[in-house]
């Protein structure tokens, strides 16, 4: 039997995951993307570029690396944590990626909507990075804005289903029906499994002897 994890482990393998994949976006964006008038209109290359650049960070950190590693991130690694059906085994390739659309993989969803939606010339190039002031730009904005609050909407509610729920239990983790648990097997035994030996104890001999016969 696999124990549930807590909601501070959780939480915090989570968060770490989250930051360390935010560190590389950043990093990808600060060295790669055009920030002035002259790279966006020479270069534009390279503003697609970062996207798919994110886009295959991500992939490979939360989709194919812990396919790699027994369906586990980094951090999930170091915690000691791992992911499982109803039946302690291991969760299947269709379910891992279930999950991962209301993680990792709904950031790709929302790059790949931003590199759909928002081209170069959509820039105000005297205000870079701000886009044009139009009402196409506007609504493509909020469509973007709209996937980013909803994902960190979900997993407010997530780790709020996990602190009040007795088992521990995500939102998440009912629909796909899985648990987050800690990786080391308790071995149970079950009521009916317990097995009573009746053992036979001899009782002691006393002998008892009147005063005068000492």
């Amino acid at each position: 039997m696999f124990e549930n994890s807590g909601f501070w482990r959780r939480f915090i393998c989570n968060l770490l995951d989250f930051l360390i994949s935010l560190a590389v976006i950043i990093f990808i964006f600060y060295f790669l993307a055009p920030l002035n008038v002259e790279k966006l209109q020479k270069i534009s290359f390279r503003f697609y570029g970062s996207f798919l650049l994110c886009l295959v960070w991500i992939a490979l950190y939360f989709i194919f690396i812990p396919l790699y590693f027994n369906k586990q991130t980094l951090f999930q690694s170091i915690f000691n944590l791992k992911m499982i059906n109803l039946n302690n085994q291991n969760i299947s390739l269709k379910t891992f990626l279930i999950r991962n659309l209301f993680n990792g993989g709904f950031w790709i969803i929302v790059f790949s909507t931003f590199m759909i939606l928002i081209q170069v010339n959509d820039f105000d190039l005297n205000k870079l990075p701000n886009l044009k002031n139009t009402f196409g730009n506007q609504i493509k904005q909020n469509i973007v804005a709209v996937l980013i609050s909803y994902w960190f909407l979900l997993h407010f509610i997530t780790n709020i289903s996990i602190i009040i729920n007795k088992k521990r239990l995500s939102i998440i983790d009912k629909i796909t029906h899985t648990r987050v648990v800690i990786n080391k097997y308790k071995a149970v035994i079950k009521p009916q499994e317990l097995k009573l030996i009746p053992y036979y104890c001899e009782l002691p001999k006393f002998e008892y002897f009147k005063s005068d016969e000492r």
